[in-house]
């Protein structure tokens, strides 16, 4: 019985629901509206959106619907998201969501306001660790998979990440290129390119390259992941104005400066005292 579980064995219950998938990849496509294509996502009727379902330890499923709760119904589905009944939910591919950033960014630019910064490219299931950080640190680009659960993943945690101000993501491509080039080097000296000054071994000069590598993928990953997550923990509210002042606040207490949040979101806000995303295109 569930009670038993609850009640004597909690190990038991977290098994059996982290390994319990509740969102499905219909693997049914139609064309977008921005350029690229959207996909169905189905739910089990049983339960609701969001799901602790793991594929693998740093892979929750997550809730794919939280772009239309950061955003709201007329913003979200401007970037791709969409409803259909209770069940089912549309998201965008990379060429869907970048088309629609592109759009806000060409008014964001008639404007001189701050412009979306991050973009997506698409990747089968995940990017290889070189592969991602050239993205990031060359187009600011995080991968969006095409299909199953780690577009379930993406979708629920990174495509929300456009709101994380420009100011921070440069200073992250700035980290992520001096990785790229330590890591470089490295490898330049396992190779006999470069003279060692160390007294590694080629194949720990070859590790450690991979180690760096890998820690700053996970310093990306786990930020544009968990930081909307966190927002939304601590205002359980569409209220992006409010959205902004937490960015605001945690941003300088982490920096020791100010910094203005992206100017955008205020038209994304969906409350009646906010400009609407088909009028701030206007």
């Amino acid at each position: 019985m569930l009670m038993g579980l609850i009640v004597d064995n909690p190990e038991a219950l977290k098994k059996k629901w982290y390994n319990q998938q509740t969102v499905f990849d219909t693997e049914i496509t139609r064309p977008g509206f921005r350029g690229g294509e959207q996909r169905k996502l189905q739910k089990d009727t049983r339960y609701h959106w969001a799901s602790k379902y793991y594929e693998h330890e740093n892979a929750p499923q997550g809730d794919p619907s939280r772009f239309i709760s950061y955003f709201g119904p007329e913003a979200a589905g401007f970037f791709g998201f969409e409803f259909e009944g209770n069940h089912a939910l549309w998201v965008p591919n990379a060429a869907e969501f970048n088309g629609a950033t592109e759009q806000v960014n060409s008014v964001l630019r008639s404007r001189e306001l701050e412009e979306i910064a991050l973009t997506f490219f698409p990747v089968q299931s995940e990017a290889g660790v070189r592969e991602y950080l050239k993205q990031f640190d060359e187009e600011g680009a995080l991968p969006l998979a095409i299909s199953s659960n780690s577009l379930t993943h993406d979708a629920s945690f990174h495509l929300p990440s456009i709101f994380i101000p420009n100011h921070i993501l440069h200073r992250m491509r700035e980290q992520t290129r001096i990785v790229r080039r330590y890591s470089s080097f490295l490898r330049s000296i396992a190779r006999g390119e470069t003279a060692n000054p160390t007294q590694m071994s080629p194949q720990e000069l070859r590790d450690l390259a991979i180690a760096v590598e890998m820690k700053q993928l996970t310093n990306i990953d786990s930020f544009t992941a968990n930081l909307g997550t966190s927002i939304t923990v601590y205002t359980n509210t569409r209220n992006l104005d409010r959205v902004h002042k937490i960015i605001e606040n945690e941003i300088e207490t982490a920096l020791h400066g100010g910094v203005k949040p992206p100017e955008f979101l205020r038209s994304f806000s969906i409350d009646g005292q906010s400009t609407s995303l088909s009028r701030f295109l206007t």
